[in-house]
């Protein structure tokens, strides 16, 4: 009769035992300083964008890796209406840029999870065609509000990224630069030093750009090397941006060192009424570096909760 008692105690200690373990384990797998929260292959658009398929509060969707967008996750116009995250949106009663501003209570990719996160209707020109041409069907951006919270591994070499609460690579292969952030019109994106000849300026790292690009303030100080003029359109009324393209070098990122890299620069004699964000953004005297020099890394890792971005070629 002990005998039976002591077992059925140890089954029922067993059995507690048992279920502590399967909470600690969720809770771990969840909120774990160092455990994995997203890891998925990459795809890469034509200008090498890193572009991933996951789950977005629970809703597989498309998207880009965007580090030079400020909002948590913009949709493309057109979009909306096709995925069910916009649904478990509230608007938010505010603009920017005359987008609609929206609020979702939280956004989810996978495992990385914020809460309160803000969602912007983003005007592509031409919209659905030409988000169909350039962008392969992914339906919007994972910006930098997101991707702050999280160490953000990019293995360009692998094809996979990584979003952990933690660096979980070994330093001593790594190079490390300090992150900083550049403020503009309330929103915040990550930027490094980069060494042009023999002075330095403040780039913005944006993983949503196909090509690195120069203010005009600092063309003439980096010797830049006009080749040709390219013009863009900026919005639905045909209005259109003039940029150089030209070289200048050496272009020095981190452990890499570029003899001559093709840069683009905005005509400050072809002002549309209605600028981009980006042309507005270069305007205040940042550069950007986008992906034609970030894919030349084997891994780019920015690390938003410590200020630190390491380089592995």
């Amino acid at each position: 009769m002990v005998a039976t008692t002591q077992l059925r105690r140890l089954g029922i200690g067993l059995g507690v035992v048992g279920i502590l373990c399967i909470w600690l384990w969720r809770m771990w797998g969840d909120k774990s300083p160092t455990g994995v929260l997203l890891k998925e292959s990459l795809e890469f658009l034509e200008g090498k964008q890193p572009v991933i398929r996951a789950s977005c509060n629970g809703e597989q969707i498309r998207l880009i890796l965007d580090t030079g967008t400020g909002y948590h996750i913009a949709l493309f116009k057109g979009q909306e209406k096709q995925t069910q995250l916009f649904q478990q949106a509230i608007l938010d009663g505010r603009t920017y840029d005359g987008a609609p501003l929206y609020r979702l209570p939280y956004l989810r990719v996978q495992r990385a999870k914020v809460k309160s996160a803000h969602l912007v209707i983003a005007h592509i020109v031409g919209d659905e065609e030409f988000a169909k041409k350039y962008f392969k069907g992914t339906q919007g951006l994972l910006g930098f509000a997101f991707l702050k919270h999280f160490v953000t591994t990019i293995d360009w070499k692998s094809k996979r990224v990584t979003l952990s609460h933690s660096l979980s690579h070994d330093l001593p292969t790594l190079h490390v630069l300090p992150l900083k952030q550049v403020r503009f019109k309330g929103l915040r994106f990550p930027a490094i030093n980069v060494r042009f000849g023999d002075k330095d300026l403040l780039c913005v790292l944006d993983t949503g750009s196909d090509i690195s690009m120069l203010p005009a303030s600092a063309t003439e100080k980096f010797s830049y090397e006009r080749i040709s003029l390219v013009l863009r359109a900026v919005n639905s009324q045909g209005e259109q941006e003039a940029w150089w393209v030209g070289r200048v070098g050496p272009v020095t990122v981190g452990p890499l060192t570029i003899p001559t890299l093709v840069m683009q620069s905005p005509n400050l004699h072809v002002r549309p009424k209605a600028p981009s964000f980006l042309y507005q953004l270069i305007s205040q005297g940042y550069g950007v570096i986008g992906c034609d020099v970030l894919h030349k890394f084997r891994l780019a890792i920015i690390d938003g909760p410590k200020s630190k971005v390491y380089f592995e070629t």
